[in-house]
């Protein structure tokens, strides 16, 4: 889908007021011209999963009246409609068409203890614009903005309906094997 054959505005499934039910509301799909920073890509979203952070949004525990309202969701997954940079794109193993797991941190500084750290926890960055689903507009949408540096390529044979929840539950777990700092044919237990 080329940017030029991009609806103008989408489906969205918003919190709009605290401890109230989420609506379906139409909105402006983020315009690939105006809207994508060079680290952005542009998601057709095809399934996008509800997670326990979803209704603390909904309760007003993460987020403010003033973000009000907003598309919840950091569990998504889908198809790269448009980038913001061909070339940052392709360095992180998409372009348009390719099959992508959302990412929740969007546009951290890169600069900071947290984003150059050994433990690499952009999600913590103080200088981040926000949080797919949370503090920025999230997957319960049509399409989404994303960040391509935690955007993750899907392969062929793995569902976006299996893909999406792995967003956060999958990379939960990945990350904390991960900083075991195991080997090849090494044992870990997980309770």
């Amino acid at each position: 889908m080329a940017p030029s054959t991009l609806p103008k505005t989408m489906q969205a499934v918003q919190v709009v007021e605290f401890n109230k039910p989420y609506q379906l509301n139409t909105i402006p799909v983020p315009s690939p011209t105006t809207d994508l920073e060079p680290h952005d890509p542009l998601v057709k979203v095809a399934t996008a999963s509800f997670c326990h952070t979803d209704m603390m949004i909904q309760s007003g525990v993460f987020g403010s009246a003033s973000q009000l309202p907003q598309t919840a969701s950091h569990e998504g997954a889908g198809t790269v409609v448009a980038v913001g940079s061909e070339e940052i794109a392709t360095a992180a193993g998409f372009h348009v068409g390719s099959r992508v797991m959302c990412g929740l941190p969007l546009h951290p500084c890169g600069h900071c203890l947290d984003c150059l750290g050994p433990e690499n926890q952009t999600q913590y960055c103080t200088k981040i614009a926000g949080h797919v689903g949370v503090t920025a507009p999230g997957c319960f949408a049509e399409f989404v903005k994303v960040d391509a540096r935690s955007t993750t390529p899907l392969p062929d044979q793995v569902s976006f309906l299996s893909a999406a929840p792995l967003a956060c539950a999958g990379r939960t777990v990945w990350r904390a094997v991960l900083q075991t700092g195991l080997k090849a044919g090494e044992w870990i237990a997980i309770v």
